[in-house]
């Protein structure tokens, strides 16, 4: 069962729960990004498990005619087991996936470089794919000038996890200013990014620089967690932007939650304060 402080931030342990909160956020022109919670998976037949649960998700998804696109973690799928294996459940996933975007997550830097490296390898195929950079690590603008040789899709993140300051800015202003400017290398290119921050601030100094340099709305959207700044994003749908809100479901939503609160005392800051103000 889902405590009440997370329920706002969870969907619930099963499907049917994030379909509901996708429909809603349709009615407001809104889209999902939906994510079934689990990671770092090492039996191999609980990943073929992960497998099939994504094929059924695909299904669901044009059964019931939502409007979203499914973020995939590739720790579910084998990753820190077996880079070939977890390859082939990508490519079974990407075949089923032909009218659906898919969004691989960022892990913890262990998975980073195999990550990316995965990535640009189905690329090359599977043009309705996109990865998550994050721009807390220090490494981020070498790998944004690589995504950017293949015009690769970025959903940019500030990242949640843990990291050492050896490879990670531990200061936030940092992490902003790396942010901002692999956004705009993004944008410079014509790379397709979604912009993935709660922050009004840094918001407020994209849209300016989108609208000094007249970029096109095809090439960017705003990404939230479900249950933060939702007054902001509706504002941002009434001023014409393309808006998803991530919708994470599972019974595993216990680590994904505590994580994200937990982690970086600027993460536990602001769940606080939206409890509390929103």
């Amino acid at each position: 069962m889902i405590l009440w402080f997370a329920k706002r931030y969870i969907a619930g342990e099963e499907l049917d729960d994030a379909v509901r909160d996708i429909k809603e956020l349709n009615l407001q022109g809104i889209g999902g990004i939906l994510d079934a919670l689990g990671e770092d998976i090492t039996e191999k037949r609980d990943m073929q498990k992960a497998v099939t649960n994504y094929i059924s998700i695909l299904d669901e998804i044009e059964q019931r005619k939502i409007i979203t696109v499914i973020s995939v973690k590739l720790s579910q799928l084998g990753l820190g087991i077996d880079y070939d294996f977890c390859k082939q459940h990508m490519k079974k996933i990407m075949r089923k996936a032909r009218h659906t975007f898919v969004w691989i997550d960022m892990e913890g830097s262990r998975y980073t470089e195999d990550t990316i490296h995965l990535y640009l390898e189905l690329y090359k195929t599977y043009k309705n794919l996109g990865i998550c950079i994050q721009s807390y690590l220090m490494r981020s603008k070498g790998d944004i000038e690589e995504i950017i040789k293949y015009k690769g899709k970025v959903r940019m993140v500030k990242g949640a996890y843990k990291e050492p300051p050896t490879i990670a800015f531990p200061k936030l202003r940092d992490v902003n200013e790396q942010f901002f400017e692999l956004t705009r290398m993004l944008l410079k290119k014509k790379c397709f990014v979604q912009i993935a921050t709660h922050d009004k601030r840094l918001i407020k100094r994209i849209l300016e620089f989108i609208k000094k340099q007249n970029i096109n709305k095809k090439y960017f959207e705003f990404a939230f967690l479900k249950g933060i700044r939702r007054k902001y994003r509706i504002q941002l749908v009434k001023e014409g932007y393309q808006i998803k809100v991530y919708v994470p479901y599972g019974k595993q939503w216990f680590p994904y939650f505590w994580r994200r609160v937990t982690e970086r005392k600027e993460n536990l800051f602001f769940v606080l304060k939206n409890l509390l103000l929103e």
